[in-house]
């Protein structure tokens, strides 16, 4: 076997005992590893068979071998580029060049059992160019290998290089090249020395140049160093994919090491693909290490790098030098100390992406002497080092110490205006602080979006964004987000802006400005600035610092979510707040989502807006809103001060007051036919203050104007009982320089404010109040005060509907102001399906007088089952179309009995009924059972009448889902119908008979009470249903051979239905709210078409189907029914 074939079956073996690591690879790599092991297993076994082919055999196929193009072949010897190369055929050509004609398919591989380094291809001074022509085409595979087998105890350090190439060479190689180097010494230390060790590296390039024009693989692995490319002021260029996998135990493991300065440069032309694996207990391992100031590295393609450690640090990519990467840029590092993505190592590094950077980085332990864990870092310092990345960043980073999805503190640039940046970072541990943006000096610029969540699971801070003045480098500092304004802007973190002053009292400033300026752009967290002292280190004083210049600017519904609990102090320094038309403080999104019935856990907050230097200035638009949370009962509320180191306060137009929730939402016991019809005001305890400008621009800071809005998750708000809209109402301080809250409006179905005044108009009941009690008397006018009429206990005024006049279901007309919940809703849905259930038509008894007429006078005893099912639809309570699915058994036994010359019958019967309906929020399941009598007559002149009447129990078990989450009721009522009917049959000859018919019936279910789940109690009239029908039944009979014979029938009718509309009321905590159920007063047809077969005398079966059109108020849809008798 050749030493490639050994290479590719031991790195699929090795892969195999590690499927972790395998699974890690690109899918491209996985798939070649798997390709080159079946590949060499094919040969391996050919060469087995091979070797025990009988000698006839061989010579056979040695024949028709020749007659083709020559067999690959295993070269043993190095090639070198000189006259020693006899193995070898070459030449040179008309440049001067030696050319090595190779076959595809064709190896070198070389081994050492001794001491000594190994190369395959070695090409040192001296040598003419060397041109590796494989195939005529140049698109022939080759494969070159080196295997240095460990050494004799204690060891000699030695080197393994595929193709090793000294100062002045030059090697162009026309084919798709593979390169595999493995050397098994390990360095120890004997006798306080270190001896033994070995380098392995695909390529060693020292001061030469070499060009690949195809695709490159390169695996290296070594028990100490090892290297897929090893460049020295090279110039190497690639002109295909790239992959390079290696793996090492000590120290250097690197995809590529790139050192020597600006003389080399190198060049992939291709996609660019590295595994860089570090084997315990290694030492550092990168995936790129671009060595020293100005060397150079360019892939024009995409960047795929995994580098991975298990002993020591490692880095994706560790730059000194310039790198770009015209397309996507993708890297993982994974290690248990010191952990990096992409960094600069000096301060001239540059680095380059035209493509989008992901960026994902892992680390294990809290030792990290090389760093702490960072995604993207461009800190080394000075303006002379850049990052730039022209697509999406996704930068991440895990780890147990403090950590950064991106530091800076050169020059930073994310140019693309129409993308966003997403970095993540967190942190497991007790105290550690977690960074998205660390700014240190540098100049950070995003054109685009940008997200940042950051999390810890201590004590520790949460920082946003950290920007702070130049330290060691002693700069300004600039940080700049989305200032064209096209991207959403997420922080979940706190944002710290911060000037440093050195020992000689010079000031270096941080400046950062965020623009939030959609309605997904938010800042969860603070804006902090801060003043204290930085202890001298080193050769560096002693520093202070203090707030600096943060220029945060929120509309269009941004929102700034302050974070913390009791008294919230943020530090605008020299900077700027300005909340635009729709920009909002909002003190209630940090907690969660304020649903109705799920409100989170939560505290009342004061939030200072001020600047602890001085010089700050807040602007305030026409429609910025302030979201609060208040307990107005107990004078209480979220507020928001601007302080005194607020020396610029400008407020124009209306600004808005929206209550996120407060606890008299959750509370029914203001809910009655009064209410719903003319709207309530919950008065406040007394005038709150919410917004308070007094100390602000030395206290001449003032409102103009100010307005309620309403809830901020839907149009309505919604407590177990009522679904209603909310208003806060507001008004201006006599002095114009607080906002102050005094009460919640509830709108009515009248569509009149309670009091008669717009919201953020006077206090209920009174006119402008100057700070006395609601109801109180006159006071000092306030900018947009109103004036009304209401009570100062929020009572509305006596007018309208008269109290217990129900409130109309939402879909009849206009959408009300204020409506039954979704859960009363729902359950007035269930008593409509209750009344679709309990039939008082009695199809089963009408279906077996029908047969009867047809089977003839009988006296006998007769056992008869009937089943019946379908699906209804119908309109429900809120507008939207239910299903209900129904089915019926009924059994019965009777005794024929004759009657003025032709047949009757009398008997018993039971039926068991269930169905399920499902409503727009909600279903029911609905079951009863009944019994009952009926009796039928049928003259010999055709002329027949039939009546039954039954009695039975049902339960309505129902569950509703709506903003509380589900809610449940059951209850049980009693039943009871009677139904009459009468036609007579006419014989039309031939079998046929036409019979017209008429029938009217009579149903009621008992009244109920009963309390549901979410502790609303229910009380249901009785619920009364009248129907008439007529209709004709048309048939045609007909005899088989056997004794059997039937009929096939159509049954048509119109069917008129009288509902009363029962009593439907729900009430809550001394709150009461009567629902109008619809009246099912409408008409209806109906279709069947059935047949019926007769076996002898004893037996005969039914089956039909048939639909009942739909209107507004009564239900239809299809049924169809089965049913047999036997007389006994």
């Amino acid at each position: 076997m050749n030493k490639q074939d050994e290479a590719s079956i031991a790195l699929w073996l090795h892969y195999r005992r590690e499927p972790e690591l395998f699974a890690q690879l690109p899918e491209a790599w996985r798939h070649s590893i798997a390709e080159h092991y079946a590949h060499a297993r094919q040969r391996q076994q050919l060469r087995q068979r091979r070797s025990v082919l009988p000698l006839s055999v061989l010579a056979g196929l040695a024949a028709l071998s020749a007659a083709k193009a020559r067999a690959a072949t295993n070269y043993t010897t190095v090639l070198t580029g000189t006259n020693a190369d006899t193995a070898y055929s070459s030449s040179t050509d008309a440049n001067g060049n030696l050319v090595y004609r190779l076959a595809g398919g064709d190896s070198i591989s070389t081994t050492t059992t001794g001491t000594d380094s190994v190369s395959a291809i070695s090409l040192q001074s001296g040598t003419p160019k060397v041109v590796l022509q494989v195939d005529a085409d140049g698109k022939g595979a080759l494969a070159v290998s080196v295997d240095r087998p460990e050494t004799p105890w204690p060891g000699v350090h030695g080197t393994a290089h595929a193709i090793d190439m000294g100062a002045g060479e030059y090697l162009t190689v026309n084919g798709n090249t593979s390169l595999t180097a493995q050397a098994d010494d390990r360095a120890r230390v004997v006798n306080g020395v270190w001896v033994g060790g070995s380098e392995a590296r695909g390529l060693h390039l020292d001061r030469s140049t070499a060009v690949f024009n195809g695709k490159l693989d390169v695996t290296t692995k070594g028990a100490d160093w090892s290297q897929g490319l090893w460049i020295y002021r090279g110039f190497l260029t690639v002109n295909g994919d790239t992959n390079i996998v290696t793996h090492g135990r000590g120290t250097n493991t690197a995809g590529i090491y790139n050192s020597g300065g600006g003389t080399g440069n190198v060049v992939f032309n291709g996609n660019l693909g590295i595994v860089s694996y570090g084997d315990w207990p290694n030492d550092t391992v990168q995936g790129i290490y671009n060595d020293n100031v100005n060397t150079r590295i360019t892939v024009n393609g995409d960047l795929n790098i995994a580098a991975t450690s298990n002993g020591s640090t490692v880095m994706g990519i560790r730059n000194q030098g310039t790198i770009y990467v015209t397309g996507n840029t993708t890297v993982t590092s994974d290690g248990p100390r010191s952990a990096l993505g992409i960094v600069a190592t000096h301060a001239s590094a540059r680095f380059h992406a035209g493509g989008d950077v992901k960026v994902t980085v892992v680390s294990h332990t809290d030792y990290t002497p090389y760093g702490s864990p960072t995604a993207l870092g461009n800190s080394y310092g000075h303006t002379y080092g850049s990052m730039t990345l022209d697509g999406a960043v996704d930068a991440r980073v895990s780890g147990v110490s403090t950590s950064f999805a991106v530091t800076n503190s050169s020059v930073m640039t994310f140019t693309n205006a129409a993308k966003t940046a997403v970095l993540r970072a967190s942190v497991d541990c007790k105290t550690c602080d977690v960074y998205g943006i660390y700014n240190d000096g540098g100049t950070l610029t995003m054109a685009g979006g940008l997200d940042v969540a950051v999390s810890n699971t201590g004590s520790g801070a949460r920082y946003a964004i950290w920007n702070i003045g130049g330290d060691w480098w002693q700069t300004q500092s600039t940080l700049s987000v989305n200032q064209a304004g096209g991207q959403s802007v997420k922080l979940d973190g706190d944002v710290l802006t911060r000037n440093l002053i050195n020992a000689a009292g010079k000031q270096y400033t941080a400046t950062t400005q965020v623009n939030f300026n959609d309605s997904a752009s938010f800042l969860k967290g603070m804006v902090l600035g801060g003043s204290g002292v930085i202890p001298a280190s080193g050769n560096r004083g002693v520093y202070t610092y203090n707030a600096g210049v943060p220029i945060l600017s929120f509309a269009n519904g941004a929102r700034w979510m302050p974070t913390g609990t009791g008294t919230l102090a943020s530090d605008f320094g020299a900077g700027s707040l300005s909340l635009g038309n729709g920009g909002a403080i909002d003190l209630a999104a940090s907690w969660g989502a304020f649903a109705p019935g799920s409100v989170p856990a939560h505290s009342l907050r004061s939030l200072s807006v001020d600047s602890s230097t001085g010089g700050a200035t807040v602007n305030l638009a026409d429609g910025a809103t302030f979201t609060l949370l208040s307990d107005i009962r107990n004078a209480q509320a979220d507020k928001v001060s601007f302080g005194a180191g607020i020396t610029t306060f400008n407020a124009t137009g209306t600004q808005k007051l929206r209550i996120a929730y407060d606890p008299v939402l959750d509370d029914a016991s203001w809910v009655s036919a009064a209410a719903l019809q003319n709207g309530t005001t919950i008065a406040a305890a007394q005038p709150i203050v919410v917004v308070d400008a007094s100390a602000a621009a030395g206290g001449k800071a003032a409102f103009q104007s100010v307005a309620g809005v309403a809830g901020q998750w839907s149009a309505t708000y919604e407590n177990a009982l009522a679904r209603f809209t909310y208003v806060p109402r507001v008004q201006l301080s006599a002095d114009g320089k607080q906002l102050l809250l005094t009460g919640i409006d509830i709108a009515g179905t009248g569509g009149s404010t309670p009091g008669g005044s717009t919201p953020g108009g006077s206090t209920p009941g009174g006119s402008t109040p100057g700070g006395s009690t609601p109801g109180g008397s006159t006071g000092g006018g306030s900018g947009n005060s109103g004036t009304g009429s209401g009570t100062g206990s929020g009572t509305p005024p006596a007018s309208g509907n008269p109290a217990g006049t129900p409130v109309p279901p939402a879909g009849t007309g206009a959408p009300p102001a204020i409506t039954a919940s979704t859960g009363v809703l729902v359950a007035a849905d269930a008593a409509l399906a209750m009344a679709n259930l309990w039939q008082p038509d009695e199809r089963a008894i009408a279906r077996r007088s029908e047969a009867l007429r047809t089977d003839g006078a009988a006296t006998d005893a007769t056992f008869w089952a009937d089943a019946d099912g379908g699906e209804l639809r119908g309109d429900d309570n809120q507008g939207s179309t239910y299903r209900q699915n129904a089915t019926s058994a009924s059994a019965g036994v009777e005794w024929g009995v004759p009657f003025d010359g032709g047949h009757g019958a009398v008997g018993l019967l039971y039926t068991h009924a269930q169905s399920r309906a499902t409503f727009q929020s909600g279903n029911a399941d609905l079951r009863g059972n009944a019994v009952g009598a009926y009796g039928t007559w049928n003259t010999r002149d055709g002329w027949f009448a039939d009546a039954a009447a039954r009695v039975g129990r049902l339960r309505d078990s129902y569950v509703s889902r709506d903003s509380f989450g589900t809610a449940s009721g059951r209850y049980d009522t009693h039943a009871a119908s009677v139904s009459v009917r009468a036609g007579r049959r006419f014989q039309l000859g031939g079998g046929a008979y036409i019979e017209p018919q008429v029938q009217a019936a009579y149903g009621t279910l008992g009244p109920s009470s009963y309390t549901a789940s979410d502790r609303v109690r229910f009380e249901v009239g009785h619920n009364r249903t009248f129907q008439s029908r007529a209709g004709v039944l048309a048939g045609q009979a007909f005899t088989w051979t056997g004794g059997v014979g039937g009929e096939a029938y159509v049954r048509l009718g119109v069917v008129h239905t009288v509902g009363s509309r029962p009593d439907f009321t729900a009430s809550l905590d001394g709150g009461s709210l009567p629902v109008a159920l619809p009246t099912r007063h409408d008409t209806a047809g109906e279709a069947t078409a059935g047949v019926r077969l007769a076996f002898g005398q004893a037996w005969s079966a039914f089956a039909e189907a048939g639909r009942s059109s739909r209107t507004d108020v009564v239900a239809g849809g299809w049924r169809a029914a089965a049913g047999l008798r036997w007389r006994f």
